[in-house]
């Protein structure tokens, strides 16, 4: 029968009858509430699993299973992978409740931190800054230039780079196997040298005026720096290597 509310009727061969009422009751459902600790990565194993168990007729007995073959009896587990854990749990009379709770893994990764690019062309003056996350602590860092040739090893920062694309890769050494990322980033510089490509001058009008001038096209640089000429005249030119350039009025 069923949990409920019931009614007996009880009648003699004499006709005599009498009556009661009986409620039959269950227990509660068996519930869980968890509390998850995430593994630091895929590939390390320090995760853990906090699970209550309530409802039921108590004398709770727990199946786990996960992943890498694991198993467990005991309510509350440790030393876990990321990924899918199932408990099966029976009380004392067999009923039974089941949950499937999930681990979570940091991913290891590497992320630019820091970036200069080149001011001036030809010159070698950029630099990179990479942080690392969800790792031991132990790494193996490659960095290379476009042209796939090795330019630093097991260093945070590069510098003295020239323009191009580099790529920079690192191993935990607890797992490099699993535990690997890379990026590749872009250092810039001007596309070409710095030059004057023309100064075309406009004379005064009349003895004495200083309403002459001196239009300066200038090429291979960036960002505005002002000039001034030797009466005072300001102006701006696109500028940013300075010992390029000689100002003549």
């Amino acid at each position: 029968m069923y949990a409920g509310t019931f009614t007996v009727t009880v009648t003699d061969a004499k006709g005599c009858a009498a009556d009661s009422t009986i409620v039959l009751t269950q227990p509660a459902d068996i519930n869980f509430a968890v509390i998850v600790t995430d593994a630091s990565n895929i590939a390390t194993n320090d995760g853990s699993i906090d699970l209550t168990t309530t409802g039921g007729n108590g004398g709770f007995d727990w199946a786990w299973s996960g992943p890498a073959s694991f198993t467990a009896t005991t309510q509350d587990i440790s030393n876990l992978y990321g990924g899918e854990y199932s408990v099966y749990v029976f009380d004392q009379f067999g009923c039974a409740g089941d949950t499937i709770i999930d681990v979570g893994a940091n991913t290891f990764n590497i992320f630019m931190s820091g970036l200069t690019n080149v001011d001036c062309f030809g010159e070698a003056t950029g630099a990179a800054t990479i942080n690392i996350e969800n790792g031991s602590g132990l790494y193996q860092i490659f960095w290379m230039n476009q042209y796939s040739d090795t330019i630093a090893t097991d260093v945070l920062t590069v510098d003295t780079l020239r323009g191009g694309t580099y790529v920079v890769m690192a191993y935990d050494l607890a797992d490099p196997v699993n535990l690997k990322d890379s990026s590749i980033f872009e250092i810039e510089t001007p596309t070409s040298a710095l030059g004057i490509q023309s100064a075309t001058p406009t004379n005064p009008t009349c003895y004495g005026f200083s309403n002459g001038s001196v239009n300066i096209v200038v090429t291979g640089a960036h960002n505005l720096i002002p000039i001034t000429g030797p009466m005072g005249q300001a102006a701006k030119i696109s500028l940013v290597c300075r010992q390029a350039v000689r100002h003549t009025a």
